[in-house]
């Protein structure tokens, strides 16, 4: 199982959607974002994404906004990262682990969100993709 490497942004607006692509098990469409993408801001506080992360079983997070989120499912997951802020909110959430697209979905709603309004990158090649909707590929439920 690839152990997934993403960054959390607010969606750019401007953004064009492109064709699909497969990141790990989920579909998501690709996008090409405007310059102006890395001033926007996500629609949660660094105290909200806190506190929303608290909720979630078997979380963990330090003052300094790191955070790991595991369990021994079944499906086993593990989640960890940094919440990122710049001023009054954040301005990107780093995530590195692997577990089932449910969760992964639940997680980003916790630090991020709303999937509709947030955007992930991926580390290792810097490609930019829609969050929802996103769908399984090949029937797979593990990340």
């Amino acid at each position: 199982m690839d152990e997934l490497h993403l960054t959390i942004h607010p969606l750019d607006a401007s953004a064009t959607r492109g064709a699909t692509a497969e990141v790990g098990p989920l579909t998501l469409t690709s996008l090409q974002v405007s310059p102006q993408w890395a001033a926007a801001m996500l629609s949660l506080t660094f105290e909200e994404a806190v506190e929303r992360l608290s909720r979630l079983p078997m979380a963990y997070i330090e003052p300094d906004g790191s955070y790991v989120w595991a369990g021994a499912g079944p499906p086993a997951f593990r989640f960890e990262g940094m919440l990122h802020d710049r001023g009054e909110r954040l301005s990107h959430v780093e995530l590195m682990g692997h577990g089932c697209h449910e969760t992964l979905l639940r997680l980003i709603a916790a630090v991020a969100g709303e999937p509709d309004h947030v955007m992930i990158q991926t580390v290792r090649d810097g490609k930019f993709f829609a969050v929802a909707p996103c769908y399984l590929a090949s029937g797979s439920a593990d990340l």
